[in-house]
């Protein structure tokens, strides 16, 4: 049975979030043109209609990546309560984000963007500085209302909040998922919250 047609912008966002499910799930290397195509239900050639080829496609899968890094975020802050409430809500949708897509380390630590498509390693290195910068500003609110330590600068909170998750999500990959995460997740944060109280 054919794929019904879809408007181009329709078309596009399935494309990215098929190649976001084989990085997810099979790592940079497995996310070719043809297995996209196939994941979609469209013929190879559709594909080109839309990205020229897979450097194309990562760099929408990054940028989709940065989209939701920012959307959690801003959902973190709009759900009410003060920093700290906000800074543990955005880090148990990272951890439902790990659990969901396990693999997308790879993709942001993949050698073959490192060594293949150096201008999209250079985008990563984007995305993880806006990352800093966005929880910089959280860190802030939460030194104004006095809950987080003044004697440590932003960045270096913001840093070690990303510690958290960010080698985790290696080991959860690299052990096939077989660990506790959110209850490890709640033990570091209670000990993060008493690094970083007044």
């Amino acid at each position: 049975m054919a794929t019904p047609r879809l408007k181009t912008e329709e078309r596009k966002k399935q494309i990215v979030q098929a190649a976001l499910t084989l990085v997810s799930t099979r790592g940079v290397a497995a996310m070719t043109m043809e297995r996209t195509a196939r994941l979609v239900g469209v013929s190879p050639s559709a594909l080109y209609r839309h990205f020229k080829n897979k450097a194309e496609m990562l760099d929408a899968v990054l940028d989709l990546l940065d989209i939701q890094f920012a959307n959690e975020i801003q959902e973190a802050l709009d759900n009410g309560g003060d920093a700290l409430d906000a800074l543990r809500y955005f880090l148990m949708q990272r951890v439902r984000f790990i659990m969901e897509h396990r693999s997308i380390p790879r993709l942001l630590y993949s050698e073959e963007i490192l060594y293949k498509y150096p201008e999209l390693q250079k985008k990563v290195n984007g995305i993880f500085k806006n990352h800093i910068l966005r929880l910089q500003d959280v860190v802030r609110q939460g030194q104004n209302q006095g809950l987080i330590r003044t004697d440590v600068t932003p960045v270096e909170t913001a840093v070690m909040f990303i510690g958290l998750f960010k080698p985790v999500d290696e080991i959860y990959d690299i052990i096939g998922g077989r660990f506790d995460l959110v209850a490890h997740i709640h033990k570091v944060w209670n000990i993060f919250v008493e690094a970083i109280s007044p």
